[in-house]
């Protein structure tokens, strides 16, 4: 965004993409309750939380260090779940899949509560 490409482009309207953290909850009890709002600070993104996550940063979370612009050192990270054997493409189409299905699954549970809402107040069925 700093480069001198980005300017111009923004100079004739373009806007930046930002970076979006989905429901960041902690899903490993052991782990702190806080650990992806601190850990996925950056300049620049969404952090999107359920409210006990986001009470608990309220609480007693730390605003640290944010993650470097430029990725800092994530090539080097990347590198060692390879040498692990780790594969980094199917494992990110597992987390967009598994995501989106989340997703879809909450979307659908609100459509749903919605309805029996609106079928309590008027009596008529899926109005």
């Amino acid at each position: 965004m700093n480069s001198d490409r980005f300017q111009r482009l923004e100079n004739q309207g373009a806007r930046t993409q930002r970076l979006l953290w989905a429901s960041t909850k902690t899903k490993d009890p052991e782990a702190s309750d806080t650990l992806y709002v601190h850990g996925l600070a950056a300049p620049f993104t969404i952090n999107t939380m359920p409210d006990d996550t986001l009470e608990a940063f309220y609480d007693h979370g730390e605003v640290g260090e944010p993650l470097p612009e430029d990725g800092g050192d994530v090539d080097a990270r990347l590198a060692r779940f390879t040498q692990a054997a780790v594969d980094l493409s199917a494992l990110a189409a597992r987390l967009q899949r598994d995501g989106a299905s989340s997703f879809v699954n909450d979307w659908n549970d609100l459509l749903a509560r919605i309805g029996t809402q609106a079928s309590s107040l008027t009596g008529v069925p899926g109005a």
